[in-house]
């Protein structure tokens, strides 16, 4: 039942995202990571991966829980799709006109063909058999990336892993 509930809150998230933004307030990117990064650690204690972070402020104007859900997807991935003794590194900047939030991680070597697919509803491409989630983490994070005017971009790393880069519109100045 615990899967069950998990799968339609994500479901839910992934149509709230979808539909577009009802509510913008100004959000710090890095706080966001913060509190993902709070929230993973004793997870990846548990695993030996290494959470690193360099946070510096990434302010934009949006819906704060939908951010807060992608930093929290972005972070949990980097962890749960890892291999003992990995990292995960976050990283907020801000440029001139946007706003980079970026998780790289160690993990198995994926292709770049099916890095692209990673971004689609329920894909977990060979990890059909694991009980690690329900493949919408990624999905949800584009959703919302695109209802704040934003992109994500799926690279594979040649050692293993991803970078995995939400890009969005930086706050107008106040």
């Amino acid at each position: 039942s615990r899967r069950t509930e998990s799968l339609l809150a994500s479901l839910l998230i992934l149509a709230r995202g979808q539909r577009g933004l009802v509510r913008s307030r100004p959000v710090d990117l890095a706080e966001a990571a913060r509190v993902a990064l709070d929230s993973a650690a004793s997870a990846a204690a548990a695993e030996s991966v290494r959470l690193t972070a360099r946070l510096d402020p990434a302010p934009v104007d949006g819906d704060a829980a939908l951010l807060e859900r992608v930093a929290a997807n972005l972070v949990e991935n980097g962890v749960r799709y890892n291999r003992p003794g990995g990292f995960v590194e976050v990283r907020t900047r801000a440029g001139v006109g946007s706003v980079e939030f970026r998780v790289e991680n160690s993990g198995p070597p994926i292709d770049g063909a099916d890095a692209a697919r990673l971004a689609e509803p329920f894909e977990r491409l060979a990890r059909e058999a694991d009980a690690k989630g329900a493949g919408l983490g990624l999905s949800i994070v584009r959703a919302v990336s695109q209802a704040h005017g934003g992109t994500v971009a799926i690279e594979p790393r040649a050692e293993g892993g991803l970078v995995v880069s939400v890009r969005l519109p930086r706050a107008a100045a106040r």
